[in-house]
Parts: C-alpha cells; structure tokens; sequence
C-alpha cells in the first residue's frame, strides 16, 4: 500500500476549519486555525494518525509506505505559477507554517518508528509522483493499493 500522506495532510488540517466545525463552535476559520496553530497541531496529529491507523487495519497491507512531498517543487522550475493559488490561499490563514511542517515531519517520523511503514520523502518531487513510480515498478510483483486524492 502507497499513500499519498501529502492530500491526507491537507485534508486534515483545513477539515478542523470547516464550516461545520466553526458553526459548531461559533468561531471563524481564521481563529479555529489559529488555536489548532499555537497548540502545535495536536488535533492534526490525532486526526491524521487515526486516519492512517484506519487505513493500515481496513487493508492489512504487507508494505506501507508513506509518500511524502519534497518541497521545492521541479515543477516550478518550468511552469513558476504551479500551485501559485495555494500560496495565496496559505497567506491568508494565521498559521505557522515552519512549525506545520517541522510537525508533519516529526508526526511521520514516529509512526515509521511505531507502526509497519516507511516514509519516502524525496526532495523537490511530490507525493503522487512517488507513489506512481512505485506503482509502476512493483505492480508486476505485488499487489499495489495507492492511496491519493488526485
């Protein structure tokens, strides 16, 4: 099983500012994510370890491996508007991004460390291409489950 952590990661996090959540709170997107922010993304954490845990007993994988996106992205090299609109839509929430990401890679970090997965993080290359290559190279030996939502 290949999962694209980086869609998971995303999801998650804009999920604790959904609308449902903030009309269940009576608070705006911008204060949801900030509280979440200055608690070190402890909901994140928990949200997306549940996720994964639901993902490796649905499946019962005999490999894991976690796609992570490499930052910097090649793409941009040749195309310097790629995800533009993502930046933009980052700008606007009130969040700690360095402090996002230093939790992203930690929160990996221990579940390769506690669970039957790997992390495969290469730089400048995103998770869904990873988790092609993969596919492509061991779908003739072994089963393969990628799991992304793109």
């Amino acid at each position: 099983m290949i999962i694209d952590i980086g869609a998971i990661k995303y999801n998650k996090l804009h999920a604790i500012g959904s609308k449902v959540n903030c009309e269940a709170r009576g608070l705006t997107k911008e204060v949801i994510m900030a509280m979440e922010s200055e608690k070190g993304f402890k909901t994140w954490k928990f949200d997306t370890t549940v996720e994964i845990l639901q993902l490796l007993d649905k499946h019962r994988p005999t490999y894991c491996t976690l796609a992570c996106d490499g930052g910097n992205l090649w793409r941009k090299d040749i195309f310097k508007e790629y995800k533009m609109n993502r930046t933009e839509a980052k700008e606007k929430l009130p969040i700690d991004w360095n402090l996002f990401e230093k939790t992203v890679l930690e929160l990996f970090t221990e579940l390769t460390n506690y669970l039957p997965v790997r992390m495969l993080h290469i730089p400048r290359i995103e998770a869904d291409d990873i988790a092609t290559v993969l596919t492509e190279k061991l779908h003739k030996e072994h089963d393969i489950l990628a799991i992304a939502d793109d």
